[in-house]
């Protein structure tokens, strides 16, 4: 989410200037301020903010240094919006035009004990700073934010070091952060090559196979899907403030129908595979090496890492669920077609499901994605309900429709 959403979604500033003002105090021994909205003098360090690039940056960086951590904006499979979004960061990151584009100010002050050269990436639950001299990357969690985010991240990365990812260096979870080496990649929805794109995603998926493999259990499915509407209903209860009552109920509801479609689907001696799954395995999270040859792949943000139905992974990827709009669709066309046109499907190998055993992995799926989705909504200050959460629910509405029996 970019840094525009966020100064909308919640009191970012605030956040910001607490998280940050914390984690130098602590690692630090830094006394000095945050201000945001100003310039400070030649002693303070001062960076700009570009909410578009998702970038906070000092003001008389060269150009050169930054490019590495947009390059992502500037690639597009329209070849026109491609060369627009490369002319924009050309003509927005340069010297003459920064403040132009970049209208707001922070600067920090007691600037010996800290690094020189730092940008600062904003995120859902946390914030980058990288240090452009060290070549390193401190993610912060953000003040106020669940430490369970970064207790996954890293507790996931450490249980498998040959993770093809950024390596943790340090990481101090009661504090809230970890350092880790910095990479260079691009995400495979921004790359023209088929060949590197499925490359990386054979990668992607040997890597995953095994760690499905490594933690795989079986639960009877009703014992196990007991347990999650329990924890959906408990999540739901923890919702915050800017959901009315009105809103509740419309997912309260939209809940029991999940549980009317799992009743009918679900039988008592049907076992779930369960397994350790990345949690939001999407295009955004699956960067191809820029610099590095020996890597295929660099899967990143295992935030929401944790034991699920082993296809739900392939799920979220496969449907694109992440961008709700048309999940119904989707979910109808996987229901509808022959055995022969699911068995082409790359990203779940369907060969040998019966039909039957295709709309118990979808309402499955569903129910982890709804859980997914109240836990990613759960958020402190939030100041509106997410247009994503709203959409999920309108489709799943649209799903609970659709003939499963």
């Amino acid at each position: 989410m970019k840094l525009d959403q966020l100064l909308q979604r919640e009191d970012f500033v605030s956040i910001f200037i607490a998280t940050l003002s914390d984690y130098f105090r602590s690692s630090k021994q830094w006394e000095g301020h945050i201000h945001w909205g100003l310039h400070g003098d030649h002693d303070d360090i001062n960076l700009i903010v570009n909410s578009r690039l998702n970038l906070i940056y000092p003001i008389s960086i060269p150009t050169e240094q930054l490019i590495p951590l947009v390059a992502e904006y500037a690639y597009h499979i329209n070849p026109l919006r491609h060369w627009a979004q490369k002319l924009y960061i050309s003509v927005t990151l340069a010297p003459f035009f920064r403040r132009f584009f970049s209208r707001t100010k922070l600067h920090i002050t007691k600037k010996s004990n800290l690094p020189s050269e730092i940008c600062i990436l904003p995120g859902n639950h946390s914030i980058r700073v990288v240090d452009l001299h060290l070549d390193e990357c401190v993610v912060i969690r953000k003040d106020g934010f669940s430490a369970s985010k970064l207790a996954n991240t890293v507790s996931a990365r450490s249980a498998y070091p040959d993770m093809p990812g950024p390596k943790i260096i340090d990481s101090n979870i009661a504090d809230g952060w970890y350092l880790e080496e910095r990479i260079f990649g691009l995400p495979t929805d921004r790359l023209e090559s088929v060949e590197r794109i499925n490359k990386s995603l054979m990668a992607t998926k040997t890597f995953l196979m095994q760690m499905y493999r490594d933690t795989n259990i079986s639960e009877k499915s009703l014992a196990y899907i007991d347990k999650k509407f329990k924890a959906i209903d408990a999540a739901i209860d923890s919702l915050p403030a800017c959901y009315e009552d009105s809103d509740l109920d419309y997912i309260k509801e939209t809940k029991s129908r999940l549980v009317e479609i799992s009743v009918s689907v679900l039988k008592e001696n049907y076992v779930v595979q369960i397994s350790q799954t990345h949690g939001d395995l999407q295009a955004a999270n699956l960067l191809v090496p820029t610099y590095d040859s020996t890597r295929d792949v660099y899967i990143i943000d295992w935030e929401y890492a944790g034991k699920r139905c082993c296809h739900y992974d392939w799920f979220v990827y496969g449907l694109r669920s992440r961008s709700p709009n048309g999940l119904a669709s989707r979910i109808e066309f996987l229901l509808k077609c022959d055995s022969l046109m699911r068995s082409k499907i790359d990203w779940y190998d369907f060969s040998k499901e019966s039909f039957s055993r295709v709309k118990v992995l979808v309402v499955l799926f569903l129910i982890e994605d709804f859980l997914f989705r109240l836990d990613d909504t759960s958020l402190p200050n939030l100041s509106e309900i997410p247009v994503g959460f709203l959409s999920f629910i309108e489709e799943v509405r649209i799903i609970s429709n659709f003939d499963f029996d």
